[in-house]
């Protein structure tokens, strides 16, 4: 079991680039996302060195004073995805991989992200 907490690292529905209008406000929204990746693979490698072998469960919980709704809330999640999977060596698309998200309430202003990986039994890979 690996579980690694990311405090201040606000995780935002991906429905902001999506209205951002100007090419600097897309610049700035592509900058956050490379540090979220950033973030999630440089700490899993920090405090946990080489990854486990897959098949793996991985959840990644954002962390917030307000639930997003559930589309939004994955999407939330996916630079962080490409993080962990950066760490793994694998592509996110792969089999033996499972991915689960959630969300957890927090105070004004406080938000984070809660990435927890665990052993899976993947009957599609036997």
């Amino acid at each position: 079991m690996i579980e690694l907490i990311i405090m201040g690292l606000k995780l935002d529905s991906l429905n902001k680039v999506m209205v951002c209008a100007s090419k600097g406000a897309r610049l700035g929204m592509a900058a956050k996302a490379k540090a979220q990746r950033q973030m999630a693979y440089l700490g899993l490698r920090g405090n946990f060195g080489k990854p486990p072998p897959p098949p793996l469960s991985i959840t990644i919980t954002r962390i917030g004073p307000r639930e997003l709704d559930t589309d939004n809330a994955v999407g939330a999640c996916k630079h962080c995805r490409d993080g962990v999977a950066d760490w793994l060596g694998v592509n996110d698309r792969s089999k033996e991989l499972q991915w689960l998200y959630a969300q957890e309430k927090a105070g004004k202003g406080v938000y984070g992200v809660r990435i927890y990986i665990t052993a899976w039994c993947n009957e599609e890979s036997r």
